[in-house]
């Protein structure tokens, strides 16, 4: 089946503030990403970041990034094997200021890009295509989680050493208001 994941770095707040900015608690208790509903982590860079169990959280979406990113930084990124699919967005200041996605049923080279990427996205884009002729895989699957990684140095694949921990909803849990 694969995985499916969503997370959100936040930069420029202590996680004390981001945690209370999305309406959660931290309890203190030790657990393994995708154990738990949501599960955070303090970042080398300063970088606090929350981990979502579901695919496409509403959280990444540009409209809940950009509140998150109120006075910070914050990228979030979301991927899903089971449907090829994976995206990232980063925002400045409630400003987006680019997203990039890929979505298989699209086509093998399907990238949307909004805003203002990356220098690196078209050198990440070629190293990809490479791959993909050589190993006949999707692999610009993983161009956003790549552009991800750059912004904050967290991949999913990636996090040995780092200490996460459970988050519990309060009752003042940041919801979409299209939900």
């Amino acid at each position: 089946m694969g995985f499916s994941f969503s997370w959100v770095a936040v930069h420029g707040k202590s996680a004390e503030e981001v945690l209370h900015s999305v309406g959660l608690v931290d309890t203190g208790e030790v657990a393994s990403p995708g154990a738990t509903a949501y599960a955070g982590a303090v970042l080398p860079g300063g970088w606090y970041l929350i981990w979502l169990k579901e695919f496409n959280h509403e959280w990444t979406e540009q409209l809940l990034a950009e509140s998150i990113s109120s006075e910070c930084l914050a990228v979030g990124c979301t991927a899903s094997e089971s449907v090829n699919a994976s995206r990232s967005v980063f925002c400045r200041d409630i400003e987006m200021v680019w997203e990039v996605s890929h979505v298989l049923d699209e086509g093998e080279d399907d990238l949307a890009v909004e805003g203002d990427p990356p220098d690196s996205l078209p050198a990440i884009l070629a190293g990809a295509r490479q791959r993909a002729a050589q190993a006949r895989c999707d692999a610009v699957f993983d161009v956003p989680i790549t552009l991800a990684h750059e912004i904050c140095g967290f991949r999913h694949d990636a996090h040995a050493g780092l200490r996460f921990t459970v988050l519990a909803p309060t009752d003042k849990l940041l919801r979409s208001p299209f939900a």
